[in-house]
Protein backbone atom coordinates (compact mmCIF):
# COMPACT_ATOMS: atom_id res chain seq x y z
CA UNK A 1 0.00 0.00 0.00
CA UNK A 2 3.23 2.43 0.73
CA UNK A 3 4.56 2.09 -2.48
CA UNK A 4 1.13 2.45 -4.16
CA UNK A 5 0.88 6.04 -2.22
CA UNK A 6 4.40 6.85 -3.64
CA UNK A 7 3.66 5.74 -7.21
CA UNK A 8 0.55 7.62 -8.03
CA UNK A 9 1.52 11.39 -7.26
CA UNK A 10 4.84 10.51 -8.90
CA UNK A 11 2.80 9.54 -12.04
CA UNK A 12 1.05 12.74 -12.05
CA UNK A 13 3.65 14.81 -11.18
CA UNK A 14 5.45 13.54 -14.22
CA UNK A 15 1.97 14.26 -17.29
CA UNK A 16 2.00 17.44 -15.39
CA UNK A 17 5.69 18.24 -16.28
CA UNK A 18 5.05 16.83 -20.11
CA UNK A 19 1.92 18.84 -20.68
CA UNK A 20 3.65 22.11 -19.26
CA UNK A 21 7.28 21.66 -21.24
CA UNK A 22 4.62 20.85 -24.67
CA UNK A 23 4.02 24.30 -25.91
CA UNK A 24 7.01 25.93 -24.91
CA UNK A 25 10.41 26.45 -26.23
CA UNK A 26 13.60 25.20 -25.05
CA UNK A 27 17.37 24.99 -26.71
CA UNK A 28 17.41 22.15 -29.18
CA UNK A 29 13.43 21.87 -29.59
CA UNK A 30 12.39 21.06 -33.14
CA UNK A 31 10.08 23.32 -34.26
CA UNK A 32 8.11 24.20 -37.36
CA UNK A 33 7.69 28.16 -38.62
CA UNK A 34 4.49 29.05 -40.41
CA UNK A 35 3.98 32.42 -42.34
CA UNK A 36 0.84 33.54 -41.40
CA UNK A 37 0.40 37.14 -43.65
CA UNK A 38 1.99 39.84 -44.86
CA UNK A 39 3.48 37.67 -48.01
CA UNK A 40 3.50 39.13 -50.83
CA UNK A 41 3.65 42.81 -50.63
CA UNK A 42 5.21 45.63 -52.45
CA UNK A 43 7.41 48.42 -50.68
CA UNK A 44 8.91 51.46 -51.99
CA UNK A 45 12.78 51.77 -51.28
CA UNK A 46 13.48 53.27 -47.42
CA UNK A 47 9.26 53.19 -46.91
CA UNK A 48 7.59 50.35 -44.63
CA UNK A 49 5.42 47.31 -45.42
CA UNK A 50 1.65 48.27 -45.37
CA UNK A 51 1.53 45.20 -43.12
CA UNK A 52 3.42 43.59 -40.55
CA UNK A 53 4.88 39.55 -41.18
CA UNK A 54 3.10 37.44 -38.62
CA UNK A 55 4.22 34.26 -38.25
CA UNK A 56 3.32 31.21 -36.18
CA UNK A 57 5.67 28.55 -34.48
CA UNK A 58 4.48 25.00 -34.12
CA UNK A 59 6.78 22.44 -31.80
CA UNK A 60 7.12 18.80 -33.23
CA UNK A 61 3.85 17.44 -32.29
CA UNK A 62 1.88 20.54 -34.44
CA UNK A 63 0.57 22.21 -31.15
CA UNK A 64 1.67 26.19 -31.12
CA UNK A 65 4.86 26.94 -29.02
CA UNK A 66 4.90 29.79 -26.23
CA UNK A 67 7.92 32.04 -25.85
CA UNK A 68 9.52 30.50 -28.73
CA UNK A 69 11.97 33.60 -30.37
CA UNK A 70 12.17 34.03 -34.13
CA UNK A 71 14.53 36.05 -36.15
CA UNK A 72 13.99 37.25 -39.55
CA UNK A 73 16.66 37.74 -42.03
CA UNK A 74 16.07 39.28 -45.73
CA UNK A 75 18.17 38.88 -49.09
CA UNK A 76 18.24 42.42 -49.27
CA UNK A 77 19.44 44.94 -46.89
CA UNK A 78 16.08 46.46 -44.52
CA UNK A 79 15.38 46.25 -41.16
CA UNK A 80 12.95 44.42 -39.11
CA UNK A 81 11.50 45.62 -35.55
CA UNK A 82 12.40 43.11 -32.78
CA UNK A 83 9.60 40.77 -32.83
CA UNK A 84 8.59 39.48 -29.19
CA UNK A 85 8.27 36.02 -28.29
CA UNK A 86 5.62 34.02 -29.12
CA UNK A 87 2.17 34.47 -27.89
CA UNK A 88 0.36 31.64 -25.99
CA UNK A 89 -1.12 30.84 -30.02
CA UNK A 90 2.78 30.72 -30.92
CA UNK A 91 2.20 33.93 -32.63
CA UNK A 92 4.51 36.65 -33.11
CA UNK A 93 4.97 39.53 -35.89
CA UNK A 94 7.84 41.79 -37.00
CA UNK A 95 7.61 45.36 -39.53
CA UNK A 96 9.86 46.03 -42.28
CA UNK A 97 11.48 48.69 -43.85
CA UNK A 98 12.97 48.37 -47.39
CA UNK A 99 16.43 49.88 -47.99
CA UNK A 100 17.42 52.02 -50.82
CA UNK A 101 18.01 48.94 -53.04
CA UNK A 102 15.25 47.73 -55.07
CA UNK A 103 14.41 44.51 -55.91
CA UNK A 104 12.86 41.09 -55.36
CA UNK A 105 13.30 40.53 -51.33
CA UNK A 106 13.05 36.84 -49.99
CA UNK A 107 12.76 37.44 -46.30
CA UNK A 108 13.49 34.06 -43.56
CA UNK A 109 11.83 33.90 -40.36
CA UNK A 110 12.84 30.86 -38.02
CA UNK A 111 13.98 29.91 -34.72
CA UNK A 112 17.23 28.38 -33.46
CA UNK A 113 15.93 24.63 -34.22
CA UNK A 114 13.24 25.67 -36.83
CA UNK A 115 13.37 22.28 -39.21
CA UNK A 116 11.05 23.99 -41.37
CA UNK A 117 11.17 28.30 -41.84
CA UNK A 118 8.70 30.57 -42.96
CA UNK A 119 9.44 32.94 -46.30
CA UNK A 120 7.97 35.55 -47.43
CA UNK A 121 8.71 37.74 -51.08
CA UNK A 122 7.95 41.18 -51.14
CA UNK A 123 8.92 43.25 -54.10
CA UNK A 124 11.08 46.42 -53.46
CA UNK A 125 10.06 49.14 -55.81
CA UNK A 126 12.87 52.07 -56.74
CA UNK A 127 12.05 55.37 -55.88
CA UNK A 128 11.03 58.85 -58.83
CA UNK A 129 13.41 59.34 -61.60
CA UNK A 130 16.44 61.08 -60.62
CA UNK A 131 19.04 60.86 -63.82
CA UNK A 132 19.63 59.63 -67.27
CA UNK A 133 22.67 57.78 -68.14
CA UNK A 134 24.17 57.38 -71.58
CA UNK A 135 25.33 53.54 -71.69
CA UNK A 136 26.52 52.87 -75.22
CA UNK A 137 26.74 54.49 -79.07
CA UNK A 138 28.15 57.98 -78.41
CA UNK A 139 31.30 59.06 -80.92
CA UNK A 140 30.93 56.52 -83.42
CA UNK A 141 31.42 57.95 -87.31
CA UNK A 142 30.49 56.48 -90.54
CA UNK A 143 29.45 57.03 -93.80
CA UNK A 144 27.05 59.44 -94.56
CA UNK A 145 23.66 57.97 -95.31
CA UNK A 146 24.50 54.99 -93.84
CA UNK A 147 23.12 53.34 -90.29
CA UNK A 148 24.90 53.67 -87.31
CA UNK A 149 26.11 49.55 -86.15
CA UNK A 150 25.69 50.36 -83.06
CA UNK A 151 22.46 51.71 -80.93
CA UNK A 152 22.58 54.68 -78.61
CA UNK A 153 21.96 52.97 -75.05
CA UNK A 154 21.10 55.33 -71.82
CA UNK A 155 18.86 54.34 -68.78
CA UNK A 156 17.05 55.96 -66.19
CA UNK A 157 17.87 55.65 -62.64
CA UNK A 158 16.52 56.66 -59.24
CA UNK A 159 18.70 58.90 -56.62
CA UNK A 160 20.13 55.34 -55.18
CA UNK A 161 21.15 53.87 -58.97
CA UNK A 162 18.31 51.36 -59.33
CA UNK A 163 16.86 50.95 -62.57
CA UNK A 164 13.29 52.17 -63.15
CA UNK A 165 11.00 50.09 -65.67
CA UNK A 166 8.64 52.44 -67.93
CA UNK A 167 9.92 55.41 -68.08
CA UNK A 168 8.72 57.14 -71.32
CA UNK A 169 12.01 58.33 -73.48
CA UNK A 170 11.57 60.96 -75.84
CA UNK A 171 14.35 60.68 -78.92
CA UNK A 172 15.18 64.26 -81.55
CA UNK A 173 17.80 64.19 -84.19
CA UNK A 174 19.05 67.33 -86.01
CA UNK A 175 20.24 64.91 -88.64
CA UNK A 176 19.40 62.17 -90.13
CA UNK A 177 16.57 59.17 -89.55
CA UNK A 178 16.16 57.76 -85.90
CA UNK A 179 14.47 53.78 -85.75
CA UNK A 180 12.35 55.22 -82.77
CA UNK A 181 11.77 58.62 -81.07
CA UNK A 182 9.94 57.50 -77.86
CA UNK A 183 10.77 54.54 -76.03
CA UNK A 184 9.92 53.11 -72.77
CA UNK A 185 12.68 52.09 -70.50
CA UNK A 186 12.78 47.50 -69.66
CA UNK A 187 13.27 46.62 -66.25
CA UNK A 188 16.50 47.64 -65.66
CA UNK A 189 15.69 50.78 -66.65
CA UNK A 190 17.37 50.64 -70.19
CA UNK A 191 16.14 51.63 -73.73
CA UNK A 192 17.71 52.54 -76.64
CA UNK A 193 17.61 53.98 -80.73
CA UNK A 194 19.28 53.39 -83.90
CA UNK A 195 20.43 56.41 -85.84
CA UNK A 196 20.96 56.31 -89.71
CA UNK A 197 22.92 59.19 -90.81
CA UNK A 198 22.20 62.24 -93.15
CA UNK A 199 23.89 62.57 -97.07
CA UNK A 200 25.74 65.46 -95.96
CA UNK A 201 28.61 64.72 -93.91
CA UNK A 202 29.45 66.31 -90.28
CA UNK A 203 28.08 65.97 -86.89
CA UNK A 204 24.98 64.80 -85.74
CA UNK A 205 23.64 65.27 -81.87
CA UNK A 206 20.59 62.63 -80.84
CA UNK A 207 19.04 63.78 -77.76
CA UNK A 208 17.15 61.27 -74.83
CA UNK A 209 14.33 63.62 -72.97
CA UNK A 210 12.67 62.77 -69.97
CA UNK A 211 10.47 64.95 -68.63
CA UNK A 212 11.82 66.52 -65.30
CA UNK A 213 15.51 65.59 -66.37
CA UNK A 214 18.64 66.49 -67.95
CA UNK A 215 18.91 65.18 -71.43
CA UNK A 216 21.51 62.89 -72.45
CA UNK A 217 23.17 63.45 -75.98
CA UNK A 218 25.56 61.99 -77.92
CA UNK A 219 27.26 63.07 -81.02
CA UNK A 220 27.71 61.14 -84.44
CA UNK A 221 29.91 61.75 -86.85
CA UNK A 222 28.89 61.20 -91.06
CA UNK A 223 32.95 61.47 -92.74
Amino acid sequence: MKSSAVYLPMFLLAAQSACKSSGTTSPGSSSTVKAVSGDSQTVAITTAAPNPLVVQVLDESGMPMANALVSFFGTIVGSFTTAPNTDSHGMTQTSFTAGTKAGVDTITASTIAATTKATFTLTITPGAPYAIRKLAGDGQVAPPSSTLSYPFVIDVKDQFANGIQGVQVTWTTDGGTLSATVTTTDKAGQTQTKLTLPAIAGDVSVTAHVTGLTDAIFIATAR
